[in-house]
């Protein structure tokens, strides 16, 4: 069993359905999350600024552009 991967940050986080939104699901001792006070269940709502929910759908919508994309380039090459 691998070690959990905390990030730079030093929190994991969870994408929360059906509401959109992400949840701080642990947070590593010692590390810049902790020493800000984040606590697990803690929701983040914001990002500089700009809310999770719009963040997660450009998110969605630019990994579905890439699909698009790359099948466009497997069908042509019939890489796929």
């Amino acid at each position: 069993r691998t070690a959990p991967h905390f990030g730079a940050l030093g929190l994991r986080i969870q994408v929360q359905l059906p509401r959109i939104g992400l949840v701080v699901s642990s947070v590593k001792a010692g590390t810049w999350a902790d020493q800000q006070g984040f606590q697990e269940g803690d929701e983040i709502c914001e990002v500089n600024g700009k809310s999770v929910r719009d963040l997660l759908v450009e998110f969605y919508v630019m990994c579905r552009k890439l699909y698009i994309i790359y099948w466009n380039i497997a069908k042509t090459h019939q890489i796929a």
